[in-house]
């Protein structure tokens, strides 16, 4: 057999497979998921910084999971922040803002 009938072969063996993954299979619209948000943030710092030890994130990860130890460059000791969405005003401590680099800000 040809090389080009083997491909054809194998692509509508393929093809005619597929389809069927797609299809709904008791006719139920029942979603699983909840709408909206994948998943809300765990929580959001305290809003008066929190000094902590750059390579130790144990004080902030005990505040919140994804809190992290970081020396912003106007401050003078490392504070713990939490990644944010640029633009976004409600996902960090009362006061603080999202700079550009997805992190809380303290004022």
């Amino acid at each position: 057999m040809a090389p080009a009938r083997w491909i054809a072969i194998a692509l509508f063996a393929v093809g005619s497979t597929v389809p069927g993954c797609g299809s709904d299979d008791d006719g139920s619209t029942d979603v699983d998921a909840a709408s909206g948000i994948d998943a809300p943030m765990a929580c959001v710092l305290a809003a008066a910084p929190l000094a902590c030890t750059i390579g130790n994130d144990a004080p902030c990860t005990a505040m919140c999971g994804g809190a992290y130890c970081y020396t912003f460059g106007q401050l003078p000791n490392p504070v713990c922040t939490q990644p944010c969405t640029i633009g976004s005003t409600d996902q960090c401590p009362s006061g603080w803002s999202c700079n550009n680099m997805g992190r809380c800000r303290p004022p």
